[in-house]
């Protein structure tokens, strides 16, 4: 049997913020772009300008695609 810290749980806002970070900058689209992030019940708000709609794409993709995400907020701006 495990331990009680190998079972999934609800993951906190702050580890969600963290984690859609850490994919933000490992995604070669998104890399580079000056992207925020904040995460309120497990809502991802989006910040920041972005270079071209196809990066806004990714970074909702992204973000969607993270465990424990519950929704995707776009306050993205083309540069």
């Amino acid at each position: 049997l495990g331990c009680a810290t190998d079972l999934p749980g609800p993951q906190s806002d702050r580890d969600i913020a963290a984690e859609v970070l850490d994919r933000l900058e490992s995604d070669t689209a998104t890399a580079r772009q000056n992207i925020g992030v904040a995460v309120t019940e497990g809502v991802v708000t989006l910040n920041g300008r972005i270079a071209n709609p196809n990066v806004r794409l990714r970074a909702k993709a992204l973000a969607r695609g993270t465990e424990g995400v519950k929704g995707v907020v776009d306050n993205l701006g083309n540069d």
